[in-house]
């Protein structure tokens, strides 16, 4: 945190922990500034993008939430393609064993289409 709304200005606090409640003072929309108070008292001005309100930490989360779902959910996905792979390879070595084997008269499983 700082003393005023720019890198020039003296610095109040160091190394705010992640999370830490703050209380919103003010906004400096122009500098994009947001003046704060710490629940021990410190004021100063942090850059917006280091501020996240609570609705910001709920999108977060869900965010979270939604992309470990997606990934639980391709992994499910690849699991199901390898075995639809394996059977589809299945079928086709089943179907080539029949071709070899040919039928009663020795000849092949495939079936006669009109051309």
């Amino acid at each position: 945190m700082r003393s005023g709304p720019s890198d020039g200005h003296r610095i109040v606090h160091r190394g705010l922990p992640s999370g830490t409640e703050l209380e919103v003072l003010g906004v400096d929309t122009a500098a994009e500034y947001t003046h704060v108070r710490t629940a021990g008292g410190a004021r100063g001005l942090d850059q917006h993008r280091n501020i996240s309100s609570k609705r910001t930490r709920s999108a977060q989360v869900q965010l979270a939430t939604a992309n470990n779902r997606i990934q639980a959910l391709e992994r499910q996905l690849a699991q199901r393609g390898e075995a639809l792979t394996g059977t589809e390879e299945h079928q086709q070595r089943s179907g080539v064993e029949r071709r070899s084997a040919g039928g009663p008269s020795g000849e092949s499983s495939k079936p006669n289409w009109p051309k």
